[in-house]
């Protein structure tokens, strides 16, 4: 049977897989693992007992924020696809992961101060990689003073 796990396994194994194939499929398990860890971690029956509004407002927050998520992965997998040295290529992943399991640690309503300090944290951390990357955001030489012409 064919699925997208294994055509993620598929790229992580193959030799002759490209290295942007490769870091592709690392962002899309890695997002998937992320995700998936929040949703079974939290229990969202306590707080939608307690106060349904406050529910309706948090998972209204976290709808708006996987809309930010999908971005960020349509945004990193463009760049992955890019040579990046590992380290940076590792970092992009681990920051729109964590974005990620902040996102539906949102959306099951648990662990909701830190959720939010991890999905800002992730978006700060992100941000600064791709100003600091110079293929996202190419340095210009300063220009050159002109010289009064006679």
């Amino acid at each position: 049977m064919h699925t997208i796990g294994s055509d993620v396994g598929t790229a992580l194994r193959s030799e002759p897989a490209s290295a942007a194939a490769r870091r592709t499929a690392w962002l899309a398990a890695a997002v998937a693992a992320a995700a998936a860890l929040a949703l079974v971690v939290g229990d969202p029956q306590p707080l939608l007992q307690a106060d349904p509004d406050l529910a309706w407002l948090l998972r209204g927050m976290a709808a708006i924020k996987g809309l930010l998520v999908a971005a960020a992965v349509v945004a990193i997998a463009w760049r992955l696809r890019r040579p990046a040295p590992p380290a940076l290529a590792a970092a992009y992943v681990a920051g729109v992961a964590g974005l990620a399991a902040a996102t539906a640690s949102i959306w099951q309503l648990s662990h909701i101060v830190p959720a939010a300090l991890l999905f800002h944290a992730a978006e700060v951390a992100l941000l600064v990689l791709a100003w600091r990357d110079g293929a996202v955001l190419p340095r210009r030489p300063a220009p050159r003073p002109r010289l009064p012409q006679p």
